[in-house]
């Protein structure tokens, strides 16, 4: 097995991502990069046998070469790949790599703070460690040059301009559980290889590209899912299909008892157990001590106003370590005293929500306007309101519509504040192919919807739009396919 030189693995490979192909339903067309990357929007739970080879004998090289023994380093044997690919020189050059990352040293990315990414120095790593990330390295190599190939393919490349959206999975569990045309159409959808007029012109098996419905100009995945102007009823549906869904989350947060909002509330049974001492990169550590009379420093708690008496909230703000203890103690008062403005609501403040489903009316006691948004949720107790704008887009989309959501409901928002409100306006997105974008998350968030309750509100979120766009898919073909006979 060993002794395999890389040509073979790789029309091994080929037969392998033929037969993938044909028991997902996708069209031959389809980048092998898609099935096998990691770092993509979409990735499913598939491995691809040339890194798995390259990487089983890199790790043998650097398990021979960082050897403690000295006598099998000393005999470090040259393992046989062929003449395409030498795993001695790779080893050197992912060595390069690293050594390279050494003198960069930590590096953050998006909003995170300098020194917040943990750095792991390859010089001063032993052991398993050493050719472990070896290996690391290669696998991140490998992604690079899937990456490099997709900026190159100007129609399954297009998801790299999906800045706004998060990454999605595919597990093994969803591949048994849906159907094989969910499967084919989610994958099909994502990298636009769906038989529309546009594609099916493209492939030399159609003459014309114009749309059926509208006879608008071309007519791709583009314009069926998102752009059609005879299809404005079915968006508004699949738009109605989210924000249901939505609604039905944010009832559950604020335990609003609804038909569907499953009764009422999270069970405190459903929430994970809390965790001791400080939260920090997804890992509970005890309390760090500090200097001075810490037994003293009392914690700070949050007493909201309810119908039936005061309720108290366990919100711990410990001292953190290098803060001196008394400023700490002081902004741990000062958040208690302000309340959580920036944190997960109170069920206990009365809220009450208001949904766009059926001609929403905006309360009358706070504003009297002719706008609607999709969700309004305010508290007379508090003297507070939520305004919230769902938009089902296309994902290219995203951002410009939630420039022009905000900016459509800022004069409302500007007005309650003058009436004395304490107003806040979100716009959330999720793509018309079910990719939520980043706001969806800080939205769930500012609910107290986290952990696996937000996993799960994001993939029925993900589900909705998919399932409206799959049935937006499904009418256009049957319209497409009767006209054609016609």
């Amino acid at each position: 097995m060993y002794d395999i030189p890389l040509s073979p693995v790789e029309q091994m490979e080929q037969k392998i991502s033929s037969s993938l192909r044909k028991w997902l339903g996708l069209h031959r067309s389809l980048t092998a990069n898609a099935l096998y990357a990691k770092s993509f929007k979409l990735c499913l739970p598939l491995k691809s046998l040339v890194e798995e080879y390259k990487a089983c004998k890199v790790r043998t090289q650097a398990m021979v070469q960082y050897s403690r023994d000295e006598t099998m380093r000393n005999m470090c044997p040259t393992l046989d790949t062929g003449k395409k690919w030498a795993v001695g020189d790779v080893v050197e050059i992912l060595q390069e790599r690293l050594a390279m990352k050494d003198m960069i040293g930590a590096t953050t990315q998006g909003r995170a703070g300098l020194g917040l990414c943990a750095f792991e120095r390859f010089a001063d790593a032993k052991g398993c460690r050493k050719w472990a990330m070896v290996v690391g390295e290669l696998r991140a190599a490998e992604e690079e040059r899937r990456l490099a190939r997709a900026a190159q393919q100007s129609q399954q490349g297009r998801w790299m301009a999906w800045e706004a959206t998060e990454p999605r999975k595919i597990t093994w569990s969803d591949l048994w559980t849906w159907s094989p045309r969910h499967v084919s159409f989610v994958i099909r959808s994502t990298y636009d290889l769906l038989p529309t007029p546009a594609n099916l012109c493209r492939w030399r098996m159609r003459n014309s590209s114009s749309c059926p419905l509208c006879h608008g100009g071309i007519c791709n995945l583009k314009h069926v899912l998102a752009g059609c102007t005879a299809s404005l009823g079915m968006y508004k549906w699949r738009h109605d299909q989210v924000l249901e869904v939505l609604n039905k989350w944010l009832c559950r947060a604020l335990q609003i008892n609804t038909e569907d909002s499953e009764n009422g509330g999270l069970d405190d049974s459903d929430k994970e157990p809390p965790q001791q001492g400080i939260t920090y990169r997804g890992k509970t550590r005890g309390r760090i001590p500090q200097p001075g009379n810490d037994e003293n420093v009392a914690r700070a708690k949050i007493f909201v106003a309810a119908k039936e008496g005061n309720i108290e909230h366990g919100l711990d703000k410990w001292p953190c370590p290098g803060r001196p203890l008394d400023a700490a103690q002081d902004l741990a008062y000062t958040m208690a005293a302000e309340g959580r403005s920036a944190s997960f609501l109170n069920p206990a403040g009365e809220w009450q929500i208001a949904t766009d489903l059926q001609h929403l009316v905006f309360p009358t006691e706070i504003l009297v306007t002719a706008q609607r948004p999709d969700i309004v949720v305010w508290s007379r107790l508090l003297k507070s309101i939520i305004l919230i704008e769902l938009t089902v887009p296309w994902e290219e989309n995203i951002e410009a519509s939630h420039k022009r959501k905000l900016d459509r409901y800022k004069d409302l928002a500007a007005q309650c504040r003058n009436k004395g409100w304490r107003c806040e306006l979100f716009a959330v997105e999720v793509g018309v192919r079910g990719f939520i974008s980043s706001s969806v998350l800080s939205l769930l968030k500012r609910f107290g919807i986290q952990n696996k309750h937000r996993r799960k509100a994001l993939r029925e979120l993900s589900l909705a739009a998919e399932a409206g766009s799959a049935w937006i898919w499904k009418m256009f073909s049957l319209i497409n396919k009767s006209q054609s006979h016609c």
